[in-house]
C-alpha cells in the first residue's frame, strides 16, 4: 500500500492546488481519504524523526503536505465538531490526526544533528516543518474561536507552556538556519558567476571523481550544471527556512498572547481570535519559567537578525514581522505573571 501512497497524496496535493483549499468540495473529499487511510498515515507519522531516512521523510513530508493545506476549521476542524457534518463518523480519526501531527512538531522542533549542507533532508526537514506549523496555524481556534494548545496530549499540567518553548527553540534554530542558507546561497551564486574565470582544476573539484577524464569544455558544462541545480537547491531551502520561520513567530505570538495574559480575567462574552481558555491556568512554575526565557532571547542582537532575514522581501512582509515582534515584547514586559 505505501508504494501508492506517495501517488496518491501527490494527487491530493495537485487538486488542492488546482481547486484551491478553499474549495470546500475538494477539501472535503480530500479529508475523508486520509480519514479512510488513518492507519496508514499512523504508522508513517510515528515512525517520523528527524534522522529518519530520506524515503521516509518524503512520505513524512507528502502527508503533512496535504493535511496541512487541507486543514481548515470548516472542513478538516468540523470533524470533531458537535454539530452534524460530513465527516462526523471519522471524528476519531480527524482527533488522531491531530495527535499524530502535534505530537510530529514536538519532534521536529529541532533538527538532525550534522545534516550536510548538500544532503536532500535538510529541504525535506524544511518542507516538513513549514507544513507542520501550516497545521498548527490552521487549526489555531477551534469552532468557538478560542485558541487552541499545541501540546499533543490534553490536560498535562505545563504543556502549553512547553509547547511554547519549544516553538522559541525553533524560532532560534530557523532564525540561525536562514542566516547559514543565506551565505551559502550567496556563495554558490558567487562560484556560478566566476565560472568563466575558474581554472579546470577548480571546476573538477565541483564534480564526482569519475569526471576526471571529461575534456575542458565538457568539464565546464558539468560545472555549470552542478552549480546551477546548487543554487537552486539553495533557493528551495531557503524559502523554505524563511516561510516556517514566518509560521513560527506567528504561532509563538498567537500562543505567548493566551500564555501570557493567564492572569488576566476572562470575559466570557469574547469570542475574539485569541480568547484565553480557563483551562490554561495553574501552569505553576511554567509560565514565569517560558517568560524568563521570552526575555533572554528577545534580545537587540536577536531581534536584528530576524528581521534581517525579511531584508529581501516586501516591506509589507518586513512591518509585520517587525509588529508581531514588537507586540511580544510588549506583552513579555506587562505581563501580569
Amino acid at each position: 500500500f505505501r508504494q501508492i501512497l506517495v501517488p496518491a497524496l501527490s494527487l491530493c496535493d495537485a487538486l488542492l492546488t488546482t481547486l484551491g483549499p478553499h474549495n470546500h468540495s475538494c477539501v472535503l473529499h480530500v479529508t475523508h481519504a486520509l480519514l479512510s487511510h488513518v492507519e496508514c498515515i499512523d504508522a508513517v507519522l510515528r515512525a517520523a524523526h528527524p534522522n529518519s531516512p530520506v524515503e521516509l521523510l518524503i512520505e513524512v513530508e507528502a502527508i503533512t503536505s496535504v493535511i496541512g493545506r487541507a486543514s481548515n476549521r470548516e472542513v478538516f476542524g468540523g470533524a470533531v465538531s458537535v454539530e452534524p457534518t460530513a465527516l462526523q463518523a471519522s471524528a476519531a480519526a480527524a482527533q488522531r490526526v491531530r495527535w499524530l501531527m502535534l505530537a510530529l512538531l514536538a519532534r521536529f522542533h529541532r533538527p538532525a544533528a550534522d545534516l550536510p549542507d548538500q544532503n536532500n533532508s535538510n529541504l525535506l526537514y524544511y518542507k516538513i516543518v513549514c507544513n507542520l506549523l501550516t497545521y498548527a496555524r490552521n487549526i489555531m481556534c477551534d469552532s468557538t474561536g478560542r485558541c487552541v494548545n499545541l501540546a499533543a496530549g490534553e490536560g498535562a499540567p505545563g504543556a502549553e507552556a512547553g509547547a511554547a518553548a519549544r516553538l522559541l527553540a525553533l524560532l532560534q534554530h530557523l532564525v540561525r538556519a536562514h542566516t547559514h542558507h543565506d551565505k551559502l546561497l550567496a556563495n554558490t551564486r558567487h562560484q556560478l558567476h566566476n565560472l568563466p574565470t575558474m581554472s579546470l582544476d577548480d571546476m573538477r573539484k565541483l564534480l564526482p571523481e569519475e569526471s576526471s577524464s571529461l575534456s575542458p569544455v565538457e568539464c565546464r558544462g558539468r560545472a555549470v550544471s552542478v552549480l546551477a541545480a546548487r543554487v537552486r537547491t539553495r533557493r528551495a531551502e531557503l524559502a523554505a527556512c524563511a516561510h516556517a520561520l514566518d509560521c513560527a513567530l506567528h504561532l509563538l505570538w498567537a500562543h505567548t498572547r493566551v500564555l501570557l495574559r493567564a492572569g488576566l480575567p476572562t470575559d466570557d462574552n469574547d469570542n475574539s481570535l485569541l480568547n484565553t481558555s480557563g483551562a490554561w491556568r495553574g501552569s505553576g512554575d511554567d509560565l514565569p519559567e517560558l517568560r524568563k526565557e521570552l526575555i533572554a532571547v528577545f534580545n537587540d542582537r536577536f531581534t536584528e537578525q530576524l528581521l534581517d532575514t525579511a531584508k529581501n522581501q516586501p516591506q509589507v512582509q518586513r512591518s509585520f514581522l517587525e509588529i508581531l515582534v514588537k507586540d511580544i515584547k510588549t506583552m513579555v514586559q506587562f505581563s501580569p505573571l
